[in-house]
């Protein structure tokens, strides 16, 4: 349903007494119908009228219109808005049917009440929660809702989530014959939240797990602020390859605030295989509640999480299970947390202590940047948020940066996934010339190991691109440098690309900046210790 707003002038249903419930002004509008607030007689109180338009009676508009109607006769739960009465009136000798349930007033769509109210991440979960046992709830009815998505979970001023909507829901009777599928029929709900499997329309494997799907896409928002997928104003068939093809951003990554095994949850329901995730909402309650228990019984806002995204330390993650860097250390203030006591280094002959690091916009690889040589930041204008990068601040000139990262003990193992992008001009008609780059490391800043160099052999437009543990001269030591050099030929067009970049350059090609995952010795043990 569309935002809320005035009746138009001379709506004339306005005043219309549908037996004992008289018609108000427009509160809603969806394709199928307007919401009007109402007053209802007997007993006495505010209600809420869909009313079918006037001339849109074609026999599958018609009957999911009555479904929805009957599917709300068969919920009663509290988080689902509650249905009172159906009829029909007539207008112009047409009949048209209505329906009258609960007002929600005052009510915001989930996200922008989480926002607007500046919910912890508990309370964020806690609204969640509820969403959930209420589309569980018409699952066990055999009720798939199919359009799950912010603005159709209403939370009143008091904080009560109503699921509302449920005009495109699939309804399975006994049989577990659905009744609503046609071969006109398969493309149904909001583009942005639906599920791998109903973007290419196959009604065979359209069930609950695709309704998990949107309440994963739900609870990223709901964590993040953002959705997983940047979809926004696109063609229908870019929004499915998106959808079925790119991962998004781990939920922690964006939000350090994120407990891991809470993103993981989210991560799982947005699974592009149906039998990859939650195989029902009970399944995700108990994931959740799990989450739980490992944060010691809340998600809210420790004092850890009060410090800058950065500088919060994080351990204990199955890295190799995500294939990326998974324990989020404190960088360059680790040493120091760890003799506030915010980190308990292992003492000599324990297990090895992991760290991470990991960035997924620019100004996160900027904390440990130490030199920014003939460089210059520059943003796509159309990203939403702008994302920014570094680039050569000059033509046929080198620049170079350089970033130093400290680990609380010294490393026996580093994991490196990195990339410099770089472009040629005839491999896109939107890049204005042609660039190199080159990426070195080192442990203490002045012996350097090449892991890529397109500079010397000049090859214009190859990426540099590491994903790979780093070979033994670096290890042994608390530091990591990262040394990027870059060159660019030819004048990009005013607000056009740069053509020699490091930063994110889209998910498909790195979902983040980079990522470090190190295996550190006690750190009472020393160079020989790590190298053993």
């Amino acid at each position: 349903m569309a935002p809320s707003r005035e009746s138009e002038p001379g709506d004339p249903l306005i005043g219309r007494d549908l037996g004992g419930v008289v018609l108000g002004r427009v509160i809603g509008e969806g394709g199928m119908g307007r919401i009007y607030e109402a007053r209802q007689h007997n007993p006495d109180r505010l209600v809420a009228v869909k009313v079918m338009r006037p001339g849109l009676f074609a026999t599958a508009t018609l009957k999911r219109f009555l479904r929805e109607a009957q599917i709300l006769g068969q919920l009663h739960h509290p988080a689902v808005a509650q249905i009172f009465s159906a009829g029909s009136f007539e207008v112009a000798g047409t009949h048209v049917p209505y329906f009258v349930m609960e007002l929600i007033p005052d009510a915001r769509p989930i996200t922008r009440f989480a926002a607007e109210h500046g919910l912890s991440i508990t309370a964020r979960v806690d609204l969640f929660k509820q969403v959930c046992a209420a589309v569980g709830h018409g699952h066990r009815r055999g009720i798939i809702h199919r359009d799950i998505k912010p603005g159709n979970v209403l939370v009143d001023p008091l904080g009560h989530p109503k699921v509302i909507d449920f005009g495109v829901a699939r309804w399975c009777g006994a049989d577990n014959a659905t009744s609503d599928i046609t071969s006109t029929d398969l493309l149904v709900g909001s583009v942005a939240y639906m599920s791998p499997e109903q973007l290419a329309g196959d009604p065979a494997v359209i069930g609950v797990r695709s309704d998990i799907h949107a309440l994963g896409i739900m609870l990223y928002e709901l964590l993040t602020g953002r959705p997983p997928y940047d979809v926004g104003r696109k063609p229908i068939a870019e929004v499915a390859r998106i959808v079925q093809e790119q991962e998004p951003v781990p939920a922690d990554g964006l939000d350090r605030r994120v407990p891991p095994h809470l993103a993981d949850v989210a991560a799982r329901c947005l699974a592009k295989k149906p039998e990859d995730r939650f195989q029902d909402v009970d399944e995700l309650l108990e994931a959740i509640e799990e989450t739980g228990r490992r944060a010691g019984g809340s998600w809210g806002r420790s004092p850890e999480a009060d410090r800058p995204a950065h500088d919060a330390g994080r351990a204990g993650r199955d890295w190799r299970r995500r294939g990326l860097a998974a324990c989020l250390a404190a960088m360059a203030a680790a040493l120091a947390l760890a003799f506030r006591g915010g980190i308990d280094l292992p003492a000599a002959g324990s297990q090895p202590w992991r760290s991470g690091f990991r960035t997924v916009l620019q100004a996160d690889a900027d904390l440990w940047l130490v030199e920014s040589t003939g460089m210059r930041k520059w943003e796509e204008p159309f990203m939403q948020p702008p994302v920014s990068y570094w680039g050569p601040a000059e033509n046929g000139t080198e620049g170079r940066l350089v970033y130093r990262f400290e680990f609380p003990a010294v490393s026996r193992n580093i994991h490196l996934r990195l990339v410099l992008s770089c472009f040629a001009e005839s491999e896109d008609v939107n890049v204005h010339g042609r660039g190199a780059a080159a990426l070195d490391v080192s442990g203490d800043g002045v012996t350097w190991v090449s892991l890529c160099d397109h500079l010397a052999p000049r090859r214009w437009g190859g990426d540099c691109f590491v994903d790979a543990d780093l070979p033994a001269e670096v290890l042994g030591t608390t530091s990591l440098w990262l040394r990027m050099r870059f060159l660019m030929e030819g004048s990009p067009a005013p607000g056009g690309y740069a053509v020699a970049q490091f930063g994110r350059s889209s998910a498909a090609a790195a979902a983040n900046g980079f990522e470090i995952a190190a295996i550190c010795a006690p750190a009472t043990a020393g160079r020989a210790a790590a190298r053993e």
